[in-house]
């Protein structure tokens, strides 16, 4: 019999300790979006030249998590419009160092209609606008060492200054 309430109370008290426990919360995706332009200075190609970067337009969007909001995953569209024309994309990793200032480093392609494929790194500073909207400002360095669009043997370095805006979402 007293096994029986021993049972009887140790039920009871696991369901009220069940019951009471709290929900747990999912992991909350902190979202933004950006528009630039960027252009800058090119070498590595034939004779070790120096001339104008191909003038670029960059559409992107950013995601972070709430548990570790200075760690974020950043992809764009990128279109080349001047002086000659391409599309391609970009995959960037990024880390906020405060709320002024973003490291990212990443790989970039232009698919079409000539290819090159490379890696890219910037630093952005952010000047608030609002709460949400921030101008960007970001010298970057693109290093294309594959693709058609390539001379034989060579690496492309670029140097870009990048300006434009980002809102979080």
């Amino acid at each position: 019999m007293m096994h029986l309430r021993i049972l009887s109370l140790s039920a009871a008290l696991s369901v009220v300790l069940t019951s009471a426990a709290p929900t747990a919360v999912a992991q909350k995706y902190l979202l933004g979006a950006s528009a630039s332009g960027s252009s800058g200075i090119e070498g590595g190609g034939p004779l070790g030249t120096v001339a104008q970067t191909r003038t670029r337009v960059r559409l992107g969007g950013d995601v972070r998590v709430d548990e570790s909001p200075e760690d974020a995953v950043l992809v764009g569209l990128d279109a080349e419009i001047a002086a000659s024309s391409g599309i391609g994309a970009d995959l960037r990793y990024g880390r906020i160092l405060s709320d002024r200032f973003l490291v990212n480093v990443g790989v970039l392609g232009i698919v079409a209609p000539y290819s090159l494929y490379g890696a890219v790194g910037a630093i952005e500073y952010r000047i608030p606008l609002s709460k949400r909207v921030q101008i960007t400002l970001s010298p970057e360095g693109d290093f294309f060492f594959l693709g058609s669009d390539l001379p034989d043997g060579t690496i492309i370095w670029q140097v870009r200054f990048n300006g434009g805006l980002r809102a979080d979402l």
